[in-house]
């Protein structure tokens, strides 16, 4: 018969069979084995995961919780502050959406992926020039690739479109519609931008 240390979980399994099963698209199974994951020392990434995962399952609310309590444990957590911010745009929030974002670049002045959603949130606020200019200053100092930020925002077109042919509210309807428009936008913004960054790059080194 065993001991008290049979009772002792293995967070560091947890953990890792809960970053398995997102990846498995099993969302319930993981926010269990995230949760059975806590260990005290980095609960704050556990509930940045947890938060992840209810954005993956569109349960954004839940989401913006965990975010929230990750966040309280760790307000360094740019991640957290970006991923609070998109579940508020996609409940069509843009406003409390663009405070995230702010305080995202506040954590990390060089988060490309939170000036892209604020550019973006401006966009669906009818603020065009305005995310436009944002976006452009964040894309001449990104280290991220061309085809990464195109890769994202395709991904959240795609589900976007899936979500509206699934739809029924109007409201609900008309929001996807907006955010489609916006990332429609964004996308073809962004490839334009790059190439003509990309473009000036290959002339300043021909000198």
């Amino acid at each position: 018969m065993g001991g008290m240390a049979d009772f002792i979980l293995d967070t560091d399994r947890y953990f890792s069979k809960s970053s398995e099963y997102f990846h498995q698209k099993e969302y319930d199974r993981a926010i269990l084995s995230a949760h059975l994951s806590r260990n005290g020392d980095s609960d704050d990434v556990i509930y940045l995961n947890i938060g992840m995962i209810y954005c993956m399952k569109g349960e954004y609310l839940k989401a913006v919780k965990n975010y929230a309590i990750s966040l309280a444990m760790n307000p360094k957590s740019e991640k957290a502050w970006n991923g609070s911010g998109f579940c508020w745009f996609t409940l069509g929030k843009y406003e409390e959406a663009i405070l995230k974002f702010k305080k995202a670049v506040e954590v990390d002045s060089k988060y490309t992926q939170s000036y892209l959603n604020w550019g973006l949130s401006l966009y669906c606020l009818k603020e065009e020039a305005e995310g436009a200019q944002i976006i452009e200053e964040a894309l001449k100092k990104s280290s991220l690739s061309k085809e990464t930020i195109i890769e994202r925002y395709e991904l959240q077109l795609s589900s976007a479109e899936e979500r509206l042919a699934e739809a029924t509210n109007e409201e609900a309807k008309a929001l996807l519609k907006e955010q489609i428009n916006g990332y429609q936008w964004i996308l073809e913004f962004v490839s334009k931008k790059m190439e003509e960054l990309e473009k000036v790059d290959s002339e300043n080194n021909d000198w």
